[in-house]
């Protein structure tokens, strides 16, 4: 952060801050534990801030193993920030979500790193658009469409009606 106000640094003020933010906010420790979170992330997510700090970030983000371009190790192992990455997450329910995750190293005074606070983006309806169908109630309607659809796929430049 850049800098903050004496009176605004407090544990209260920032909570609050963060619990304002649209996007999930997760800190973790360099052993991949997860120390704070935001309810930004307990919607995504699907668990309490209780069932989610101090778990192994594998528990809550639901993955077998750590993948070579996870935001949550790229955070850890390489510089003081990171990319967007592409993660695909599964919540608590079941549910997959596809999000963007970026990266911030969080250091101690000694230059050591303390450990990593990551933005997560739920993109997951942004990134399908293409899965979403239109239903016509009419068959007229649906023959119209199903038309639109097959010139749209052809190399027509002119339609003659």
């Amino acid at each position: 952060m850049s800098k903050l106000s004496p009176q605004w640094e407090k544990a209260g003020v920032l909570e609050a801050v963060f619990d304002q933010l649209s996007d999930a906010l997760v800190l973790y420790d360099p052993e991949f534990i997860i120390t704070g979170v935001n309810r930004a992330a307990e919607k995504l997510f699907g668990m309490t801030s209780e069932e989610m700090v101090g778990r192994h970030c594998q528990e809550v983000f639901r993955c077998a193993v750590c993948e070579p371009n996870c935001g949550v190790l790229v955070g850890i192992n390489q510089g003081p920030s990171t990319p967007h990455c592409t993660v695909r997450l599964h919540t608590d329910n079941g549910m997959e979500r596809l999000v963007v995750m970026r990266t911030n190293q969080i250091s101690n005074g000694d230059g050591s790193v303390a450990g990593v606070v990551a933005t997560i983006k739920d993109i997951t309806e942004e990134a399908a658009p293409q899965k979403r169908e239109m239903i016509a109630e009419s068959a007229v309607t649906r023959e119209m469409i199903n038309f639109v659809r097959r010139v749209a796929a052809s190399e027509a430049t002119t339609i003659l009606l």
